[in-house]
């Protein structure tokens, strides 16, 4: 059962790194944000990066938008670390 969680909480993270990193290549070609896959794509990964955004000190605020590697970053060094250990220690 722990197993199965902890491989649970990898793939959910891992789902999302790659969303961001599709998101991000998504910026560079001319797309509809609001139909089909997109929209899929958009809808998930918005909540992470929007409070990415609001996280970045206004020093940080360029045209390059960095909430993206803010939230790539925060998901793979913080969440994961955390909700690992959590599931362990629950297990």
């Amino acid at each position: 059962m722990l197993g199965f969680l902890l491989e649970c909480v990898n793939v959910g993270i891992e789902v999302m790194v790659w969303l961001i990193i599709v998101r991000v290549f998504l910026s560079y070609v001319p797309h509809d944000p609001s139909k089909g896959i997109w929209s899929f794509v958009y809808s998930v990964t918005e909540p992470l990066l929007s409070l990415a955004a609001k996280v970045l000190p206004m020093s940080l605020r360029t045209p390059i938008d960095w909430s993206p590697m803010v939230a790539l970053l925060v998901l793979q060094f913080l969440i994961r670390p955390i909700l690992l250990r959590l599931v362990m220690f629950l297990g």
